[in-house]
């Protein structure tokens, strides 16, 4: 097992070196393996959309890139790209590297690693492909994920977690290159040392990854090479939406300096393209999972958007608590980077002496770099602006912060502090009993209705959670208002008016409200085969018409001025009113209908819907939805509630319980 471990990571990354070695003869190795590896991951994915993703296809795609290594570069490195001669100074590093070894060739345990990271390249290895399927994960630019289906094919998960602690080596590399004397040892040491460095290049995650791409762009941009440039600041996007903002930096850099830009927009095209292009392909939103509100799509909404924005902005910690759980560890913000960098703010010491005019861009690309930091506060979008401010630190600062940095590492952090402990690996992912648990009931492929984000990297079920799919999301719905209803939930909504002959009706929203409209049912006196369409969520409209009062048409963002529902007619037909049930209707709520353009009710009634049994109908939408299994945790608020709900009334619902683990409860939708 460890032979195909070191195996898989050892041809990943030795084909990624290759690759750029290839494509960017004089550049330093580093350089060469970060744009090496943006090629490899590309071909890759090329390969998932052929449907030839599997190790016979990946040994055949390295033996190519070798053979055009070879080919284009010859056998000896040019000069300024070989590798740097050994130095006593390298052997300080040995034993975090052990360190790091131990964990990255243990199994996958982290929290994101399991559950999309290599979640799923399981499914991508298991079938060859991938799948057409418009989900939040899955909508994400994945170029880490490409390299680690490429390890993984032939080493498992920890290889592909050795491919990304194999970018940290790059990364330190990189840093210490680019200080002279040994303050570049100093620098790569701090930013080595970090905790939350250490977890997430010893985990397949994508923050160490970005974090290179970043220091080997400003690394281009030093040299003087515009259009390598941009291909790397393109790679930052497309290992992580964030990295967008390297390339905007990188490209008001450029502006600034009166140089023009147009090899450098032209580079950052290329990496971002694949994936731009294949979400507005799938899900309607080249930005996908994002800015649904600017690329209106039937496959994400955009409240989820906006309540996943502003948990993420805080998890719920503000002002010094912050500062404190980013710098020493909390067990909220995932990670802390550590003492050494109490020290930060010197960076600015002396900027404005003609000696520390280097630091000066430093300092700017640490501050772009922390930028994503502002809208997640979890501290592993920090990471790449780490080595920046390691860099813009003076001699005299560094090398103290790096000691404090390294001695702090024998320090145990706060109970729940993302970090790694001792020198033996976990030896399996929390909760190994719901693991079991789904593989013993559950069958390959089958969705779950997920409300505790599985750990798909281990079953062989699919899991879907409300705020990453839209059947999902709309299933979730549908439980809350049964298990919520009450007086006020929900009202009846009459427009009655002089007998018209029409051939359309619309109910739309007469002035903008601060919540969205929620049309659960809509009938009226009229014939069949009428066509319903709808300002947001098209596919959506039928669910008014369903006879579910659980189940309706949403726009899922705050209404606005003339959204609605149309129904559209083949023949005219005579029409005296219309009849609604509307969910969370807001004080002062305005709807009109209008019939062939004209008003034909400016203000119709509301009465409050007498709250009713509606668990059943609950259960109906989520098996419409395709879902035969919920998976859901007892306890607190949100969603816990629910849970108890299915506990105390089982009847009520119609579900099977058919397992438990501790309390987490495996529900058979039947």
């Amino acid at each position: 097992m460890l032979a195909g471990t070191l195996f898989g990571a050892s041809l990943t990354l030795a084909t990624a070196w290759l690759t750029g070695r290839g494509l960017w003869r004089r550049a330093e190795w580093p350089l060469q393996f970060a744009l090496g590896a943006a090629v490899l991951a590309h071909l890759v994915f090329a390969l998932g959309w052929l449907g030839a993703l599997h190790a016979g296809a990946f040994a055949g795609l390295a033996a190519a890139l070798a053979a055009f290594s070879v080919w284009r570069a010859g056998w000896r490195a040019e000069a300024g790209a070989a590798w740097p001669r050994p130095s006593a100074c390298w052997l300080l590093f040995l034993p975090l590297a052990a360190f790091l070894i131990v964990h990255a060739t243990g199994p996958a345990v982290q929290p994101d690693e399991i559950t999309y990271h290599l979640g799923l390249v399981r499914e991508w290895l298991a079938g060859g492909r991938f799948p057409q399927r418009a989900g939040f994960y899955e909508s994400m630019p994945q170029m880490a994920e490409m390299l680690f289906a490429y390890a993984a094919a032939f080493g498992g998960a920890p290889a592909a977690k050795l491919v990304h602690l194999g970018f940290l080596a790059a990364l330190v590399a990189l840093i210490a290159r680019m200080a002279a004397g040994g303050r570049g040892m100093a620098a790569a040491a701090l930013v080595a040392a970090s905790p939350v460095v250490m977890t997430a290049a010893a985990s397949a995650y994508n923050d160490v990854m970005l974090a290179l791409y970043a220091v080997a762009l400003y690394r281009s941009l030093e040299r003087g090479e515009n259009g390598r440039a941009g291909l790397l600041a393109g790679a930052c996007y497309a290992v992580k939406m964030t990295g967008g903002v390297f390339a905007l930096g990188a490209l008001l850099w450029l502006l600034f300096r009166r140089e023009r830009p147009w090899r450098f927009v032209a580079g950052a095209l290329v990496f971002p393209a694949p994936w731009l292009v294949r979400n507005a392909w799938l899900a309607g939103n080249p930005f996908a999972p994002f800015l649904n509100a600017w690329f209106p799509n039937e496959h994400f909404h955009a409240s989820t958007e906006a309540m996943l924005r502003h948990n993420l902005a805080t998890y719920g910690v503000h002002g010094f608590d912050r500062l404190t759980h980013t710098l020493f560890g909390g067990g909220v913000l995932g990670g802390h980077v550590g003492v050494g960098f109490v020290l930060a703010p010197l960076a600015l010491w002396g900027l404005w002496r003609t000696e520390r005019r280097a630091a000066r861009p430093l300092v700017l690309a640490a501050v772009m770099a922390a930028l994503p930091w502002l809208a997640n506060a979890g501290v592993r979008f920090l990471i790449p602006a780490l080595p920046f401010v390691a860099l813009a630190l003076p001699a005299p600062v560094v090398w103290p912060a790096a000691v404090a940095q390294v001695a702090a590492l024998a320090w145990t952090p706060p109970v729940g502090s993302w970090s790694l402990r001792g020198w033996r690996a976990r030896p399996q992912p929390g909760e190994p009993e719901v693991i079991a648990m789904l593989n013993r009931h559950t069958r390959t492929g089958e969705r779950v209705l997920d409300f505790i984000t599985a750990p798909r990297l281990y079953i062989h079920s699919l899991p879907m959670t409300p705020w990453g799919y839209a059947p999902a999301d709309r299933a979730a719905a549908a439980l809350v208002k049964a298990h919520e209803a009450a007086p006020g939930l929900m009202y009846n909504l009459r427009a009655d008016w002089h007998t018209e002959r029409v051939r359309q009706l619309r109910l739309v929203v007469a002035e903008p409200g601060p919540a969205p409209l929620n049309v659960q049912e809509l009938s009226f006196e009229g014939v069949e085969r009428c066509r319903f369409t709808a300002t947001r969520h098209v596919t959506e409209t039928p669910l008014a018409f369903d006879r579910n009062p659980t189940t309706g048409w949403s726009t899922w963002a705050p209404a606005r001025a003339g959204d609605g529902i149309t129904v559209n007619c083949p023949e005219p037909f005579e029409s005296t009113g219309l009849r609604a049930m509307i969910a969370l209707a807001w004080t002062g709520m305005k709807l009109r209908v209008e019939g062939d353009g004209r008003v034909l009710n400016h203000d119709p009634g509301y009465t409050p819907e007498p709250p009713l049994n509606w668990r059943p109908a609950a259960i109906s939408a989520v098996r419409r939805e395709g879902f035969r299994w919920i998976l859901i945790r007892d306890g607190g608020g949100g969603y816990g509630a629910v849970a108890a709900d299915f506990l105390a009334r089982p009847r009520d619902w119609g579900l099977q319980r058919t397992a438990s683990a501790g309390n987490v409860y495996l529900w058979r939708v039947p």
